[in-house]
């Protein structure tokens, strides 16, 4: 949840035919671009994107931190 008073912004991309991963479809549909330096939250599909999974943790490492 964002702080109270905090910006959000919702972005759309372009519609992509065919099958793509959420990786994929992140870059071509323009959304990656529209998001600059803004921080991301995404699901585990775009994991290696930059985005930030806060349910994720990084390789080797056994637990989430406190």
């Amino acid at each position: 949840m964002p702080a109270p008073g905090a910006a959000v912004d919702g972005k759309v991309g372009r519609p992509l035919t065919g099958n793509r991963n959420d990786c994929t479809a992140f870059a071509e549909s323009g959304i990656k671009d529209a998001c600059g330096h803004a921080t991301v939250l995404a699901d585990g599909g775009y994991q290696g994107t930059g985005v930030l999974m806060p349910h994720r943790r990084p390789a080797g490492q056994d637990r989430l931190p406190d």
